[in-house]
């Protein structure tokens, strides 16, 4: 597939929901090598790679604010796709690295930026350095993996107080895997006029839930944690037609909300969402994982709203 397009989406996506301080752009390369890849997962490293970035321009902001002594513009991100031959010097600098034709994702930022302590340890599972509310630090652990099991490599170069760029490689597709690839895709997900309760406390989450069902045509209601979907349901109940519920949140978790919707509406349809499946199904629901992408989210709308009720 052509990693331009999931590129093109992020950004999209990403530009529409971030802090109006900072600007985000891209670049794009015409002539992209196709690449082998599961679309859902590098949608996820470039999300992933955005919100690290958006974080930590954030917290410089907030040093900003706090010092008042530098000025609160010319904040970015920006996201760029481009073809790499990788050459036997770049091997000895980078030894994990190998020869060969890849696609480069770079994510840059003007943020705080890292020290090199902090560096070598970004890709290690629950290491953070956010604020609490801002992440469990398996965001670049989820990064790493997925691009190594895609049999690419990261780097990182990083400075504090001028910023970072990640850049992810990913190879080039055989013969065989560019023809399997351009197989053409689904129909796309349609649309409805359905009033959607959507609820997760991710910011980020919510912002694209809303506008990505917007898009389709549905009215969207947000709330963002389990006690604030409970009282918003208990108030329009018979005006929501679904409910996409997080299971992880603070203020009541997604099985909790779901209690007190079976309380009142047995019947009502339900879309669960986590990156974990529950351990066993849950009745009367259906499951979307995360991460998922803007059409995934559309089409399991579409589709559990066309569902029959339970007999």
């Amino acid at each position: 597939m052509n990693l331009g397009d999931v590129a093109r989406e992020v950004t999209a996506l990403f530009s529409q929901t971030i802090d109006r301080r900072i600007e985000v752009t891209s670049s794009i390369a015409d002539d992209l090598l196709p690449a082998f890849v599961d679309p859902n997962q590098v949608h996820q490293v470039l999300m992933n790679l955005c919100v690290n970035a958006r974080d930590a321009i954030l917290e410089r902001l907030e040093a900003a604010e706090a010092s008042g002594s530098r000025p609160l513009t010319g904040y970015w991100i920006y996201i760029r796709a481009e073809n790499a031959e990788v050459d036997d010097d770049y091997c000895r600098i980078f030894p994990y690295a190998r020869k060969g034709r890849f696609i480069r994702l770079s994510i840059g930022d003007n943020g705080a930026g890292m020290d090199e302590a902090t560096q070598r340890r970004v890709f290690e599972p629950f290491f953070t350095t956010k604020k609490m509310g801002r992440g469990t630090g398996l965001g670049l652990s989820t990064v790493y993996g997925i691009v190594k099991q895609h049999n690419g490599w990261i780097n990182l170069e990083s400075r504090v107080g001028k910023g970072t760029t990640f850049c992810a490689f990913f190879p080039e597709a055989t013969g065989l895997q560019a023809a399997i690839q351009e197989l053409p895709e689904a129909a796309l997900p349609r649309s409805g006029k359905e009033t959607v309760l959507f609820v997760d406390d991710e910011e980020l989450i919510r912002e694209l839930g809303r506008q990505v069902l917007e898009v389709y045509g549905y009215k969207v209601l947000l709330a963002e944690d389990g006690q604030r979907a409970i009282d918003l349901y208990e108030k329009k109940r018979d005006a929501i037609d679904l409910v996409v519920l997080d299971l992880t949140m603070p203020q009541r978790s997604g099985m909790e909300v779901l209690r007190a919707i079976r309380m009142t509406d047995p019947d009502k349809k339900v879309i669960l969402s986590s990156g974990n499946p529950p351990a066993e199904p849950v009745p009367g629901t259906t499951f979307l994982p995360k991460p998922y992408r803007a059409d995934m989210l559309a089409q399991a709308v579409r589709s559990a709203l066309d569902a029959s009720p339970p007999a």
